[in-house]
């Protein structure tokens, strides 16, 4: 009796098999053929997978054990949340650009590179302009726009050579995503003002706006008993080429009107907004006409000015004579002159004569300048040892000569770290009239940030 049920139990699971497959479609839904089936026996096994189907990992293949059935070889498969679980298939599709993902699908940045930051297109305010340009026929090329942003980044991100400082870490990543995307807001923002002020049905030539910010601080110098004293300092220059091709927004506190070897932290500081507009006259010399307010006292002051810049070739060096002209609201006319030679023949050594003058209404005589620069480049533009003797002569109006100052310093200036920041330290000394004519020492260490912007030369 029990042979006999047993064989109708075994005949019955045979029936049942049999009609399950004759049952089990051959293809599926798209016509493709269907993946191979495991064989539970033998999980080790290689399976073929047909072409353009997700190869996975073996574990995935691996079914759960059956009751009843020795449990296959190999881990279970990971939950989906665990770190180790496969990646879905959008992290494996191609980025944009046609740049391959690193092995594994994983999209995130390199631990020896910053997070790339956003470009032309990434920014809402910069897209709200391409809205407006094409609502008003203004041809703009974004691709253009988001290659000079994208090429000046990766200029001044390139590592400077023998920088104070150049490894790699989280804090500098963050630093580097903050400096870019400091420059990319500035030039998205400015020229999102620029194409709603461009005229309609036009095309748009895009320039890159720059600034810099320079912070100094000495301790010692003229007029101080050993105090400390700091300086902020910064300029920027903002290009509007839809409104008016070459013409240009400024703001700064650079102290345009001092003379060329005017110790920095002695300049005047007062913060200038206006507009400038450059352009070329005979032999590639350049005109620039500019006008707006200067905050002087807490008070606005009206401004105009009008400077010529004039170079040529002579001796082995460069000739460069900029004479301009100022009026002001409050203190009349003033004009400055500054007749420079530079000379860089034997590579290794720049010499620079500088003579210069200032005249201004307000004052009585006229400040001179003759300065001797001896500047020894080190490795990279703008990086070397600076040596400088400046004498300020001041001729009265009766026809009293005096020194204002006598300066003799060294300046050794490098990168700090990346092409966008440097640092300068500066061991001086002053003979003011001030003080007497009495030596005071001083050390005055500066520190200049550059947005879209290279570093200029040593001298």
């Amino acid at each position: 009796m029990p042979s006999a049920l047993s064989r109708t139990i075994a005949a019955a699971a045979l029936l049942l098999g049999a009609a399950l497959c004759a049952f089990t479609p051959t293809t599926r839904a798209d016509g493709e053929e269907p993946p191979p089936t495991v064989d539970v026996a033998h999980p080790s096994a290689e399976v073929e997978l047909p072409p353009g189907d997700l190869a996975l990992p073996p574990a995935i293949l691996v079914p759960p054990p059956v009751d009843g059935l020795p449990a296959p070889s190999g881990d279970e498969p990971p939950p989906p949340d665990s770190e180790d679980a496969a990646p879905p298939p959008d992290a494996l599709a191609p980025s944009p650009e046609g740049i391959a993902p690193p092995a594994g699908g994983d999209l995130a940045p390199s631990t020896n590179q910053p997070p790339p930051a956003p470009g032309f297109l990434e920014d809402k305010g910069a897209a709200r302009a391409l809205y407006v340009a094409e609502s008003k026929g203004i041809d703009v090329d974004s691709d253009s726009i988001r290659k000079d942003q994208q090429r000046i980044l990766r200029k001044m991100n390139s590592h400077a050579r023998d920088a104070l400082y150049s490894g790699i870490n989280h804090f500098t990543q963050t630093l580097d995503l903050w400096h870019d995307n400091a420059f990319l807001l500035l030039d998205n923002l400015i020229r999102t003002l620029d194409i709603r002020l461009g005229r309609p049905d036009s095309e748009y030539k895009h320039e890159i706006s720059s600034c810099v910010l320079s912070l100094s601080g000495r301790a010692g110098g003229r007029g101080n008993d050993d105090d400390f004293e700091g300086k902020v300092r910064f300029g920027a220059s903002i290009a509007l080429p839809g409104l008016e091709e070459r013409f240009h927004l400024v703001a700064d506190n650079l102290g345009r009107d001092d003379l060329p070897g005017t110790d920095p932290m002695v300049r005047e500081s007062d913060v200038r907004v206006g507009v400038r507009s450059s352009w070329k006259s005979f032999f590639g010399n350049r005109w620039d006409l500019g006008g707006g307010v200067r905050i002087h006292d807490m008070a606005p002051v009206g401004y105009v000015d009008l400077t010529w810049d004039w170079s040529a070739d002579w001796a082995g060096g460069t000739l460069n004579f900029d004479p301009s002209g100022v009026w002001y609201t409050d203190d009349g006319f003033g004009e400055n002159a500054s007749f420079s030679w530079t000379s860089d023949r034997t590579r290794h050594t720049i010499w620079q004569l500088i003579t210069a003058e200032s005249v201004r209404e307000r004052d009585s005589g006229v400040h001179l300048e003759e300065t001797l620069r001896v500047g020894f480049p080190h490795h990279a533009k703008g990086c070397g040892w600076i040596v400088q003797a400046s004498l300020f002569p001041h001729v009265k109006d009766e026809g009293h000569t005096f020194f204002d100052d006598i300066v003799l310093n060294v300046t050794w200036r490098d990168a700090l770290y990346r092409r966008w920041m440097y640092y300068s330290i500066t061991p001086q000394c002053d003979f003011a009239a001030e003080d007497g004519h009495d030596p005071k020492p001083s050390l005055r260490i500066g520190i200049v940030i550059l947005f879209g912007r290279e570093t200029g030369e040593l001298l």
